[in-house]
């Protein structure tokens, strides 16, 4: 209400006045973006001191609720399938980052849902491959809970604070700091038994990417029995609620843990199973993930034509989707566009992998 009388409709008369004056210039990498000239983000902060309290609360709430929404369509756009739309999606984030970054904090500051400049960021840094900046962020957020009440963690904040630890979880394992890893999976078990503002379902998605990464940390230290043990775990969560789509990375994990004990018939079984589903999913990073693994096994049992066959379909997917390497997909991020998260993920596989997105949005 503070805000509502200022005269929004000369908006376009404001930053034709910016431009002739100088501060502010047409960007020169997209189009209907403006560049801010340093002197005027110091002029506007100066004369925002000069507002009453109340009327700086209200400009500092619509910024970040603004940039919450913007964070949104960012991370999502940044899941997109076309390479083209996730570069975009990527430079707009750039651009962004330091609003997004405040917007971020100032929610923080309010004890306000934070998640969506956070996501956007933490994609942003993760698909730059900055682990160490991806770490700070993450540790920058949860060193801000003690400033919410212990209720809110029980709703919509507990549940973004439990997408953090996720995301924490899959950093410190590229890192390869597993055992800060493992205990950062453990606090977030403990944090999903405290969720009440969700339901019986979301709960066993949250558990099971979680028991999922449990597996992943066992399998990449070679505790082969514990990372089946796991996995096994996070696929009867998915059974059970009938996740098909998240069955997929289980059944390829185990398919993965198979492989390393060279156990080609069980390894081919599983693999094949992720490959069932993410062609009735039209996954095709996926299935060039599936085909890659097949491939693999096939040529370890001296199947040369069909790891050729397995190789070249896996190749084709690579080339449609503008993928230049190829790993084991592994979760990470997990059912976020239903609830908070949506899960996506890759690490770079036993072999190699995709960025494990523990978590997602």
């Amino acid at each position: 209400p503070f805000l509502a009388d200022l005269p929004f409709d000369r908006w376009g008369e404001v930053l034709q006045a910016a431009q002739n004056w100088g501060v502010l210039t047409l960007h020169n990498e997209l189009t209907g973006f403006l560049h801010l000239q340093p002197v005027l983000p110091y002029f506007l902060k100066t004369r925002l001191a000069q507002e009453p309290a109340i009327v700086k609360e209200a400009i500092e709430t619509a910024f970040r609720l603004y940039y919450s929404d913007l964070g949104l369509m960012m991370w999502i756009v940044m899941e997109a399938e076309q390479a083209q739309d996730r570069h975009l999606a990527m430079v707009h984030v750039q651009i962004e980052y330091e609003n997004l970054s405040t917007a971020m904090q100032l929610s923080l500051a309010a004890t306000e849902s934070f998640f969506n400049d956070f996501n956007a960021l933490y994609k942003y840094l993760l698909a730059m491959g900055d682990h160490q900046r991806c770490l700070t962020l993450c540790e920058t957020v949860l060193a801000s809970q003690a400033n919410y009440i212990p209720a809110q963690f029980e709703g919509e904040i507990g549940t973004e604070f439990y997408l953090v630890y996720n995301r924490l979880a899959h950093t410190l394992y590229a890192i390869r700091e597993y055992e800060k890893s493992r205990m950062v999976c453990e606090q977030s078990l403990q944090i999903i038994s405290n969720l009440k503002a969700i339901n019986t379902e979301m709960r066993a998605e949250y558990q099971a990417v979680t028991y999922h990464q449990l597996g992943l940390l066992a399998e990449v230290q070679r505790e082969w029995e514990q990372a089946e043990a796991y996995t096994q775990q996070a696929l009867t969560l998915f059974v059970e609620f009938n996740d098909r789509y998240h069955q997929a990375m289980s059944y390829r994990q185990l398919g993965v843990i198979a492989h390393r004990r060279r156990k080609w018939e069980q390894a081919e079984h599983f693999f094949l199973q992720s490959l069932k589903i993410n062609i009735e999913f039209n996954n095709r990073y996926g299935q060039a993930h599936d085909y890659h693994d097949l491939g693999v096994v096939a040529k370890e049992q001296g199947k040369r034509r069909q790891a050729e066959t397995y190789f070249r379909q896996s190749l084709a997917l690579r080339i449609e989707l503008h993928v230049d390497g190829i790993g084991h997909v592994l979760p990470a991020q997990s059912i976020e566009r239903t609830a908070v998260a949506e899960p996506v993920g890759d690490r770079k596989s036993v072999v190699e992998g995709k960025s494990v997105d523990l978590g997602g949005r």
